[in-house]
C-alpha cells in the first residue's frame, strides 16, 4: 500500500516507527497538501455565496489549481520514500575494488539528485500553495482569514523541512551546475513564500 493511501494514524505511527519511510521528506509533502487543503476549504466556504458571486469563476480555478497541488505533494510522499531507498541501495553497493568504488559513486550521484530533486519539487509546491492562498485571502470569505494564515504558516514549515532534505544531498551530487540551480529554485520559493505569509498575517491583523 502507497504511503499517501494510509490512514492519517497509520501514517503517524509508521513515522514514529523504527522505519526510515516516511521520514522528514514524507512528513513535509504531508504539511504541504494540509496546508493546500486549508486553501481549498476556504475556497469552498467562498463559492456559491451572492456576496462573492463576482470572483466565483476565478475561485473555481484557484480551487482546482490547490486541489492539483495537494494530489501531487501526496503523491511526493511516496516519491520521497522511493528516493530515500535508492540513496540507501547506493550506500549498500560493493566497494571493494576501484571499479567498484566508481560505479558506486556514480550511482550515489545520480541517485543523490534524485533524492534532491523530489524535496526541491516539494518546496515548489509549497510555494505555489502559498500563492493561491494569498490570493484567496484577498478576495474570499473574510471571516476565513485567519485559516489563510495557518495554511500560509504550515506551507512555509513544510518548505523549510524539504529543504533540508534537498540540502543534504546536494554535495553527494558531485554537480555544481546542478546544485547552483536547486539553490537558486529554493531561493526563489523562500521568497514567495515569505512574501505572501506578510501579505496574509496584515490582512488578519486588518480585520
Amino acid at each position: 500500500m502507497l504511503l499517501s493511501d494510509t490512514s492519517i494514524t497509520n501514517f503517524i505511527e509508521k513515522l514514529a516507527s523504527k522505519s526510515p519511510t516516511p521520514g522528514g521528506g514524507g512528513a513535509a509533502a504531508l504539511a504541504g497538501a494540509l496546508a493546500a487543503a486549508l486553501a481549498s476549504m476556504m475556497a469552498n466556504l467562498t463559492l456559491g455565496k451572492e456576496k462573492f458571486a463576482s470572483v466565483e469563476q476565478e475561485m473555481k480555478l484557484l480551487e482546482g489549481k490547490l486541489a492539483v497541488a495537494r494530489a501531487e505533494l501526496l503523491k511526493l510522499i511516496d516519491e520521497d520514500a522511493n528516493a530515500y531507498q535508492m540513496i540507501m541501495d547506493g550506500y549498500a553497493m560493493p566497494k571493494n575494488t576501484e571499479q567498484e568504488k566508481m560505479l558506486r559513486e556514480e550511482y550515489l550521484a545520480k541517485a543523490a539528485q534524485g533524492a534532491a530533486l523530489v524535496p526541491l519539487r516539494i518546496c515548489q509546491h509549497c510555494a505555489k500553495v502559498a500563492e493561491l492562498t494569498e490570493r484567496i485571502a484577498k478576495i474570499g470569505n473574510p471571516g476565513l482569514l485567519t485559516d489563510a494564515g495557518c495554511g500560509v504558516i504550515i506551507a512555509g514549515a513544510a518548505l523549510e523541512s524539504a529543504e533540508l532534505n534537498v540540502l543534504v544531498n546536494l554535495p553527494l551530487t558531485h554537480n555544481e551546475a546542478f546544485v547552483a540551480d536547486c539553490q537558486k529554485q529554493l531561493a526563489l520559493c523562500k521568497a514567495k513564500v515569505q512574501s505572501c505569509k506578510e501579505t496574509v498575517l496584515k490582512l488578519i491583523n486588518k480585520k
